[in-house]
């Protein structure tokens, strides 16, 4: 699964479908703009959680939940670098992403048809 929400998240962050963070995730969200909400467990605030889950049911919008918000973090490709150094980097960890719904998405692809199918039978 992991696998295939790097590659998803890959394709979109490439086609500029990507936001990251929880205000912009939720700002997309209820503007009922989203295709796929990926959250971390290990968020900083339980009542984050709380609210883009019940937004995501309500409104129609698939979830899937990563353990770690730092892996999370590397999926969305949040790095800062340092200065004078040119491979040193640090992972800024990412709380939420959401990928945007849009023509520019190929939902026929393999890996689209995948995530539908795990998050129809496992959730």
């Amino acid at each position: 699964v992991e696998r295939a929400i790097k590659i998803v998240i890959k394709e979109a962050r490439f086609k500029k479908l990507l936001v990251s963070g929880l205000k912009e995730t939720i700002k997309f969200i209820i503007q009922k703009n989203g295709y796929l909400c990926v959250l971390a467990k290990n968020c900083d605030l339980r009542s984050y959680r709380v609210t883009i889950k019940t937004l995501c049911i309500k409104l129609k919008v698939r979830l899937i939940i990563l353990s770690n918000k730092k892996r999370l973090g590397r999926l969305t490709r949040q790095i800062k670098r340092k200065k004078h150094v040119k491979y040193n980097f640090k992972i800024i960890p990412c709380s939420s992403c959401l990928i945007i719904d849009s023509k520019k998405l190929n939902k026929e692809r393999g890996y689209y048809k995948f995530i539908d199918y795990f998050l129809k039978n496992f959730s």
